[in-house]
């Protein structure tokens, strides 16, 4: 039976995260902080689900739920959201050889909001937003300019202090609210297809996707270098 491990490099400890009896544990990703991990496993009704396992209690919880296939889970570098792949989109297609319905490109990319005060970044937003912040720094930036008499509109002096020098990066603290974490699971609204490869660096969110569209030759089912994704 396939095993789930980490190694205390220090003390050599060995921890086991977790122990399937239906398939494969494929992948598993470290969060920023290396105090979670997430992986996907396959159940027994054949799907695949997504787990979070805390290095500091060691308990496990259950991110999907067991109506829908999820995997290729990993954290966005700022230890905030969790991204994984679903396959939630069902548009039958009839098979050639049979009259029956064929399932393809099921999957979209999805984002977990990780703690409960978290705002999700694919929440609806109002246009307002933001209109009164910027009106008031185009006022202070204009009172400003009044106070400087000798300064021609828009002329800046030259800045006589030295550059400062960057700032180290704080390390970042993964907080996870595990109630309620399988209810703040959203989707991307791009097309369903085959998604691998997720990352989430600030605002941006990067993935290889592959649709039917893109297969090659002749026999679709068999796996082959030739069959293109798209970043």
């Amino acid at each position: 039976m396939q095993r789930l491990r980490y190694v205390d490099v220090a003390t050599k400890t060995v921890t086991q995260v977790d122990q399937d009896k239906y398939g494969e544990i494929e992948a598993y990703n470290w969060s920023p902080d290396g105090q979670w991990i997430a992986w996907g496993r396959p159940e027994e009704n054949g799907l695949p689900r997504v787990y979070l396992f805390s290095t500091a209690n060691k308990q496990r919880t259950a991110v999907t739920d067991s109506w829908y296939g999820s995997g290729e889970a990993v954290f966005s570098d700022d230890g905030k959201y969790l991204l994984l792949t679903s396959a939630r989109d069902f548009k039958p297609t009839f098979g050639s050889g049979e009259f029956e319905n064929v399932y393809r490109d099921m999957e979209r990319v999805y984002l977990v909001t990780l703690a409960k005060e978290t705002e999700s970044p694919l929440a609806p937003r109002s246009d307002e937003v933001g209109k009164a912040e910027k009106k008031r720094e185009k006022e202070k930036e204009k009172e400003t300019a009044e106070k400087r008499p000798g300064e021609k509109a828009g002329e800046k002096k030259p800045d006589e202090k030295k550059p400062e020098t960057p700032k180290a990066r704080k390390p970042v603290v993964v907080k996870v609210d595990t109630d309620g974490i399988q209810n703040r699971i959203v989707g991307l609204e791009i097309t369903p297809g085959s998604y691998r490869n997720i990352r989430m660096l600030d605002d941006r969110i990067f993935y290889l996707r592959r649709t039917v569209g893109d297969e090659t030759g002749e026999d679709e089912e068999e796996e082959r270098p030739d069959k293109k994704s798209h970043l």
